[in-house]
């Protein structure tokens, strides 16, 4: 009874062990609309980035995945971005207002959601 105990419990543990994911991160830093350094910690992998003025506000980065996902950081005082909802084709959107500024993710697929989720948490 104790073996059979003890087999059941090393599984569970071994199984657990297996399906929890690791995730990969890099440092993205940007200067703010303040002239400050900033430092996010985003999901690895990205392809390109892409630097964009807002009027006299401020800017925009977008920073893409091979896989269509991406990342829009915005550092602009009179301006808002709403993340596209694609809910029906299976994608997800977040946006966040983090130390000021706008962070949003958008048309990431359901399998790395969590992994975008876990570094957005992170950030705050």
């Amino acid at each position: 009874m104790k073996i059979s105990t003890l087999t059941l419990v090393s599984l569970i543990f071994l199984t657990c062990n297996y399906s929890k994911k690791e995730y990969s991160f890099s440092e993205y830093s940007i200067e703010d609309c303040l002239g400050k350094s900033k430092a996010f910690k985003l999901p690895s992998g990205w392809i390109k980035t892409k630097s964009s003025n807002v009027s006299y506000h401020g800017f925009v980065e977008l920073i893409q995945y091979p896989d269509s996902s991406y990342v829009m950081i915005l550092c602009a005082h009179q301006t808002e971005i709403s993340p596209d909802f694609n809910i029906a084709k299976g994608l997800n959107s977040r946006s966040e207002k983090i130390n000021g500024t706008t962070i949003i993710y958008n048309d990431v697929p359901g399998k790395r959601k969590a992994e975008f989720d876990f570094a957005f948490e992170a950030m705050k």
